[in-house]
This record gives structure tokens, C-alpha cells and sequence, in this order.
């Protein structure tokens, strides 16, 4: 009989303790590592189309999700797109009962999750120095002396994955997408004071023009607005040699007037959005560029952003982060895995995945590029309106979680029945 198979989460953001509720909960040995001191999510909104609800869903986790969300209920993901200067509406997303999707702060979702992660899964202050692979096990070793043997690492750690470091040699670092992104969360009401009417508030709503773009959208219960604004540099640093050399320094606060200073010339309502920001904070937006061309070696695994780190243009990430999570906890929980056989699982998870986060990864940049006037129809109204014209469709509802699953367990299956070292 095989031993029970012990797997490790590096990072314990929401993809790593999803991942690992799902799998605990399924009877699974697992523990995750995380290096920060507690749970910990920037205090920024965030918006989860109906594919990652749809994830959550199947991972165990959208009724305790949906009680810590702003409407404690599912809504129908709406957004209005306008005209920078002079707020002309360019376009109104149609939305259909299919289309539904959650607003929330990312410290409301973290702990939605980690209240319900069963003791003793997740253990903090654990930042790993070291992973070494011999022939029974993978070995992490931690800043604070202790090791841990592992059959399988799931490398969940975001953009700047240890995990990843350590498979592709250094090889594949983040980047500088030449975006920065101005961020906010603001009373509703001052918003109000500041000129804008309730209809302004009451739904997503983005003001676009040349090489930026500001998004509005209402978080706890419409009393809170996040705000974000994008700016893009006009290749201040080549892409290639624009990996960041001080990581630390991603996000900064800045005054209030260097980000009106991006806006000069804006409208009314744009200029009373910013001016409502207290403490705004610049974040330089960094990627993965050129996307991965795998996620996995051996019995090691990257998830969520360590693996396909995209632009948010989007709204994408977290949702991609969570397709991960939900397909390796129906692979690894099959009652046909083993130890001996778990590489045929990340094999599988790496044909269904890389492909469909990646085409996400390269919608999020195009994305951007629509919005801001350079897509391929052009900067007019209406050529920005057309190319918007379904721009979510793939994302939200162009992927079947059921048949990638199915997809994956039949490369599995052929895989098992092709090997040599079968088990009988």
C-alpha cells in the first residue's frame, strides 16, 4: 500500500490556503508555509468575475466567501466605459444572468478562507531559503533552521516566487510592464461632496483615454469607493532589462499632485475623483514577460502568480490563480494518485493550464491597450467601443472547468497506461 502522500504549499496568499482548504478537506496530508508573520492581503478592493466564483464554488469556499463580501450575495458584474475628458459614454458591457461576480476587499477574502483552514495546515514566519530535490523527496529548508520533506510543492508564492527561482534557475524574473497604478479607497460620500452623483458611484465604471485609465468601483455596500488609476510610460525602461532591482520599492505613497500631474487635462469628475484620494499609493506594475512556457518540474509546481503574474487589466489574476487551485485539488485527490505517480499529475495540470492562463496573461496586456486607444480599431469612440465589444466573454465564460478537468484525467489516465512503472 502507498504511504499518504505529503504535499507543501509554499505561500499562503488566497491561491495557497484555497488550495489547501480544498485539499485538507479532502482528506489530504498538507501544510502551508508562509514567511510573513500573519495573514496579510493589501488593502486594496478586489473583483472576482463568475469563473472564479464558479472555482469557489467547487472548491468549498463561496458561501464563506460571499458572507465576508461587501453584498454578502452574488451580483451581476456591470461596467460602463466613458471618455476621459469629456465622460461621453463609450460603451455600457452588456451583462446576463450568467455574469455574476463578487466586490471585496483582498484582506475580507484572505480571511474568509483562513478562518475556515482546518489548525495546524498553515504555519507563519517561515521564509524558505533553500529547496533541494533527491530521489524520495523534495526538501525546503527555512531561514529559521528547520527542514521540511515533502512528496509535492505547490509553489504559491506569488510574483516573487521562491518556488519559481528555484525551478527556472533565476531565469525567469518579473518585469516592468512600464504601468504604474495610482491606488484608492475613499468614503462614498466624499466623493459626493466633491461633485459626482450617485449614479456615478453605483457601478463599475472606467474613464479612458490616451495611455491612461481610471477605474471606479463601489466596495463595502456602495459606502466605499476603490479607485485605481493606470499610467502608461512610454518605454522609460525597456522591457527587457526592466526587472526590478528593488523589490521593496513597488509600492510607494506619493502626493496627491504627481498623480493629477498624469491627469492634467482630464475632466471634471476625474479631477474631483482624484482629488478625493487621501495617501494615495503608486504601485510600478510588474509581470511575467514572456509568459511561462511551463508551470511544473517533476513533483514541483508553480500556482496563482508565480506561475502567470499578468497585468490587471483584466480583473483576471486572482480568478486564473483559483482555475489552478480547483484543477490540482480534483487531480491530486483522485483515489487512483499516488506517490509513484503524482509527476503524470502535474504533467496534465501543466497541458490544461498553461495554455488557458497564458491566452488570459496576453488578454490582460491587450486589454490595456484597448482602453487606453491603442487596439487595433484605434482611439476613436467607436473604435475603442468596438474592440470592447465581448472583451470578458473568454475569461468569464470561454473555459469549462468540468471538461478541462476531464481533459486532464484522460491525459492522466493515458499517461498511467503508457508507463512502464505502472502500479499493479
Amino acid at each position: 500500500m502507498s504511504r499518504q502522500m505529503q504535499i507543501a504549499i509554499l505561500g499562503g496568499g488566497i491561491c495557497g490556503q484555497a488550495l489547501a482548504y480544498a485539499l485538507s478537506t479532502k482528506g489530504m496530508s498538507v501544510r502551508v508555509f508562509e514567511q510573513a508573520a500573519s495573514s496579510q492581503e493589501i488593502g486594496a478592493g478586489i473583483g472576482l468575475g463568475a469563473n472564479a466564483c464558479l472555482a469557489l464554488e467547487r472548491l468549498g469556499l463561496l458561501d464563506s466567501v460571499v458572507s465576508k463580501s461587501d453584498e454578502g450575495r452574488l451580483t451581476l458584474r456591470s461596467f460602463e466605459f466613458v471618455t476621459g475628458d469629456t465622460h461621453e459614454l463609450i460603451y455600457d458591457y452588456p451583462t446576463s444572468e450568467t455574469d455574476f461576480g463578487l466586490g471585496m476587499h483582498r484582506a475580507a477574502l484572505l480571511d474568509a478562507i483562513t478562518s475556515i483552514l482546518p489548525p495546524g495546515v498553515l504555519t507563519f514566519n517561515k521564509r524558505c531559503i533553500s529547496i533541494v530535490r533527491d530521489q524520495d523527496n523534495i526538501i525546503l529548508g527555512f531561514a529559521d533552521g528547520t527542514n521540511y520533506a515533502a512528496d509535492v510543492l505547490l509553489g504559491c508564492d506569488g510574483i516573487k516566487s521562491a518556488t519559481r527561482e528555484f525551478l527556472l534557475s533565476g531565469s525567469a524574473k518579473p518585469v516592468n510592464t512600464n504601468y504604474v497604478a495610482y491606488r484608492g479607497l475613499v468614503p462614498s460620500q466624499r466623493l459626493l461632496d466633491h461633485g459626482l452623483l450617485t449614479a456615478d458611484l453605483s457601478r463599475p465604471r472606467m474613464y479612458c483615454g490616451q495611455d491612461k485609465h481610471l477605474i471606479t468601483f463601489p466596495v463595502k455596500g456602495g459606502s466605499m469607493t476603490n479607485i485605481v488609476a493606470f499610467a502608461k510610460r512610454a518605454n522609460v525602461v525597456p522591457l527587457e532589462r526592466a526587472v526590478s532591482s528593488a523589490r521593496n520599492n513597488w509600492v510607494e505613497t506619493v502626493e496627491l499632485s504627481t498623480v493629477q500631474r498624469d491627469y492634467e487635462g482630464w475632466g471634471t469628475k476625474v479631477q474631483a475623483i482624484l482629488q478625493s484620494i487621501e495617501n494615495p499609493t503608486k504601485w510600478t506594475l510588474h509581470a511575467l514577460d514572456p509568459p511561462l512556457s511551463s508551470f511544473v518540474s517533476g513533483r514541483i509546481a508553480l500556482v496563482g502568480d508565480a506561475a502567470h503574474a499578468m497585468l490587471p487589466h483584466l480583473g483576471a489574476g486572482a480568478g486564473q490563480g483559483l482555475e489552478d487551485a480547483l484543477l490540482l485539488t480534483q487531480l491530486l485527490t483522485r483515489p487512483d494518485v499516488f506517490v509513484e505517480n503524482v509527476e503524470f499529475v502535474l504533467r496534465a495540470y501543466d497541458a490544461i493550464r498553461v495554455p488557458r492562463a497564458n491566452a488570459v496573461l496576453e488578454g490582460s496586456a491587450r486589454a490595456g491597450d484597448i482602453y487606453e486607444g491603442r487596439g487595433p480599431s484605434g482611439p476613436t469612440v467607436n473604435g475603442i467601443r468596438q474592440d470592447l465589444e465581448g472583451i470578458w466573454d473568454p475569461v468569464w465564460h470561454g473555459y469549462d472547468l468540468e471538461e478541462a478537468y476531464q481533459r486532464a484525467a484522460n491525459m492522466f489516465l493515458e499517461s498511467i497506461r503508457s508507463s512502464p512503472h505502472d502500479r499493479t
